[in-house]
């Protein structure tokens, strides 16, 4: 028998015997390495004979042992004595070797249940967008159609009229000695003197503004209602600055309300102060409290779109968070152009404002579909809270089809992630955010770009009541 036929038939029955290791071991036995070891091992110059059977047992399993006894070889000089054929024992070592026994025991055990993971589970089974995502952010999206009516709406209540032909100074209490100026705005006060020929000079001794006008629109603006020409124009754009002042501090008291409310709350409390004061706003007897109340209605609609935000961004995930943050601002411009639709069927600042407001009623009718922040119910809420994310959670999975992800542990992982909410750090501040080597730069620079941004885009919007009545539409649709 030569060394050669032994090293290939031990590499076929160590192949053979698989069975006793384990299939999935990663601890593999090296065959080539032990069986050059036992052909080295069989030369006559090394070792003695292939009678010496304790070498060659330690690299040998059963079949091995069998297998040579079973074989006749090629006649040869028969030895002195040959000892019969034995089945080798094999030390712990090397069965640890050959089985994989340590390798097995090292093997993570098989669960009942698909393992799941140890950090969002809300957004794990829920996915970054779905169809339950899609319904509540077009439901959320549809607060910013009555926020652009607030802002704009002064384009159709307080349209541009032109002295002589859209209104002029009464002149019923007029004296004969009295006259009105050409731009309307003032009562002149002369003088009559009857010269040598009798001709008649006039010097003027004095000049008032005029407190009466009669005015010649169809349309019954809120500069009619309270006499905004001539000196008193400015009070237009006075009452604009209270209600951009409104978005001002409805959206810090939004912010700050959602650190005890939750953001579907302060939805809620925005779209009711929008309904009442729109109201009241619109049929506001005085300047000054037409003021008041515009601006308290700008700070519900801040707080409406401040929270529908927060809920968005919270229920979607990935690129499809950053895609809707963008798309947000679309339904502005598309209440703007809806806008001149709207003021079309009214003849009356008063009926517009009614016009521009109801349509909030509508999302409190929807708020059956409108969802809860889940992770500041998880953060911020009590033992029921987490009742209502979990039923939430499950009812949005099962529109979105992904019911098969809910995992056996779905309550215990939930719990899990509020206990990761609450030990995280509170978020930057708004002064931490300038905090940095370049961090003022980008910030400052990032400031005002967006001021420049909107004082160009409000300037060009807002006084496009210039134009009157007569190219309004299209201006604003453009």
């Amino acid at each position: 028998m030569t060394p050669e036929f032994l090293k290939q038939h031990i590499q076929r029955n160590n192949s053979n015997n698989s069975i006793y290791s384990n299939q999935h071991t990663t601890t593999n036995y090296n065959n080539d390495n032990d069986s050059s070891r036992l052909s080295a091992s069989l030369t006559s110059a090394t070792t003695p004979p292939l009678t010496q059977t304790h070498n060659a047992s330690r690299y040998m399993t059963r079949n091995d042992a069998n297998s040579i006894s079973g074989y006749t070889p090629p006649a040869s000089p028969a030895p002195s004595a040959t000892p019969p054929p034995c089945t080798p024992t094999l030390n712990a070592n090397v069965r640890n070797r050959i089985f994989g026994e340590a390798a097995l025991a090292q093997m993570p055990k098989a669960t009942s249940t698909p393992p799941t993971t140890a950090g969002d589970i809300i957004g794990s089974v829920l996915g970054d967008f779905g169809i339950w995502q899609l319904r509540s952010v077009l439901i959320l999206f549809l607060c910013k159609l009555p926020a652009s009516w607030f802002m704009a709406c002064i384009i159709y209540t307080a349209p541009e009229i032109k002295p002589l032909t859209q209104y002029h100074c009464d002149a019923a209490e007029l004296t004969a000695n009295q006259s009105v100026t050409a731009n309307q705005c003032y009562v002149v006060n002369w003088s009559a003197n009857v010269g040598p020929n009798g001709t008649s000079t006039g010097e003027m001794l004095s000049q008032k503004p005029c407190t009466q006008f009669i005015y010649e629109d169809n349309f019954y603006s809120f500069i009619m209602q309270y006499n905004l020409v001539c000196l008193r124009e400015i009070f237009v754009a006075w009452t604009q600055y209270w209600h951009l002042f409104g978005v001002l501090v409805g959206g810090v008291i939004g912010t700050k309300a959602m650190l005890k409310l939750s953001p579907r709350t302060v939805y809620i409390i925005g779209a009711v102060l929008q309904i009442i004061l729109g109201v009241v706003t619109g049929y506001s007897t005085d300047l000054t409290m037409h003021c008041i109340f515009r601006c308290l209605a700008a700070i519900g609609c801040a707080m409406m779109f401040t929270s529908a935000q927060a809920i968005f961004v919270d229920i979607t995930g990935g690129r499809y968070r950053t895609g809707v943050i963008i798309l947000y601002d679309t339904f502005w411009s598309l209440g703007v152009i809806l806008l001149p639709g709207i003021s079309s069927f009214f003849n009356n600042w008063s009926q517009l404002y009614l016009g521009i407001t109801f349509p909030t009623v509508i999302l409190l009718f929807l708020l059956q579909w409108t969802p809860e922040s889940p992770r500041w119910l998880l953060k911020n809420g009590n033992e029921h809270d987490v009742y209502r994310v979990e039923r939430m959670i499950r009812k949005a999975v099962d529109i979105n089809e992904r019911t098969f992800l809910i995992p056996d542990d779905f309550r215990q992982q939930i719990e899990k992630l509020r206990e990761t909410l609450r030990s995280q750090k509170p978020p930057a501040t708004w002064v931490q955010l300038w905090r940095g080597p370049r961090a003022k730069h980008y910030m400052l620079a990032a400031h005002v770009a967006l001021a420049c941004y909107i004082v160009n885009y409000m300037g060009m919007l807002l006084n496009l009541r210039s134009f009157g009545r007569d190219y309004r539409v299209p201006n604003t649709i453009a």
